[in-house]
């Protein structure tokens, strides 16, 4: 069992969240972008290490693309019962076993991981968004304040300041990253 931080944007829980409690067994649908370390082949053994900056180190194996519009082209890796779809603009990523290094998202309305990853949600905490102006009605999320630790995302409006007008959650969710054990199922 791994402890993994994943993110939630407020749209994306204000639109389709349901409510999280601390304890609670999740099913999430996680993606990755290319933002820290693009997936590149490897033959390493699979795994999974969480950093301190709240990216993640997956070696595991991609399939794909599974699922592709316009220029964007979405690939599944897998290890254990982490499955990760990691998003790909204007190109191609390697298939087979890959190492990949990046932060999780919660994405739920492209549908785009190979499964959901299920695991038990251990941290909850809302953090205000960063922005920075760009332009005079504008701006762009550079970053997260420091989280408030909380017990459920219904607390959510309890610790909000009034004039927030983003933020997110970070989870932390326990999940099994174990290799199955056994012999291969049957097709």
């Amino acid at each position: 069992m791994v402890k993994i931080p994943v993110w939630i944007v407020d749209w994306q829980h204000e639109c389709c969240g349901p409510r999280m409690d601390v304890a609670d067994t999740v099913d999430l649908s996680l993606v990755s972008c290319q933002e820290h370390v693009p997936p590149s082949s490897t033959t390493d053994v699979p795994r999974v290490v969480v950093h301190q900056d709240d990216t993640v180190d997956i070696v595991g194996d991609c399939i794909g693309p599974v699922y592709q519009e316009g220029n964007l082209r979405i690939y599944g890796i897998s290890v254990g019962s982490l499955h990760v779809g990691l998003m790909a603009y204007d190109g191609m990523l390697p298939v087979g076993r890959v190492h990949h290094r990046g932060k999780l998202w919660v994405d739920r309305h492209e549908h785009v991981s190979l499964s959901s990853t299920m695991g038990q949600l251990v941290e909850l905490a809302w953090h205000a968004a960063i922005t920075r102006d760009t332009g005079p009605r504008s701006s762009e999320i550079v970053g997260y304040a420091e989280g408030i630790c909380i017990q459920s995302t219904d607390e959510r409006s309890a610790v909000q300041p009034r004039r927030t007008d983003s933020w997110a959650f970070r989870l932390v969710v326990d999940i099994d990253t174990a290799p199955p054990q056994g012999p291969a199922p049957m097709l």
